[in-house]
């Protein structure tokens, strides 16, 4: 990654430890009081950002991934569905899209399965910034 923390758009309020260790190795944007965006505002609230986390109840439309900005690419839902993402319209973009495995690797009996995919969310979010190629990408 480079000197500067990519920027994120955390569309909806994750678990504390989440949005701790996401700033850990981002900038993220929260979204403080979990008003969901309605579907015009995210391309707005993701202007200049790197990328995004969205979660299943954001609706990224073949429309909101057309307005975003050029800087976002890639696309990671707090979630193991992505039936509320237009993954053709974001592989037409070449955003990059990864997901939370149903199974997660790694996960032992004392962590949450929230814990657990935050960190399997970070450690894709990790991987595409340096220049890898994300477990559980799904475009």
């Amino acid at each position: 990654m480079t000197d500067q923390p990519p920027i994120l758009l955390v569309t909806r309020t994750l678990p504390e430890a989440v949005e701790d260790d996401l700033q850990l190795y981002f900038e993220p944007r929260l979204n403080g009081d979990d008003a969901p965006y309605e579907e015009d505002e995210i391309a707005d609230f993701a202007a200049d950002a790197a990328g995004m986390v969205v979660s299943p109840t954001d609706p990224i439309t073949a429309q909101v991934i057309e307005n975003l900005d050029e800087t976002v690419r890639v696309i990671a839902t707090f979630s193991v569905a992505t039936d509320h993402m237009d993954l053709s319209a974001a592989k037409a973009r070449g955003i990059v899209v990864t997901h939370i495995p149903r199974d997660i690797p790694g996960r032992d009996g004392d962590a949450s399965w929230s814990e657990a995919a935050g960190r399997s969310l970070i450690d894709n979010l990790r991987a595409f910034f340096d220049g890898r190629e994300p477990a559980d990408r799904v475009v």
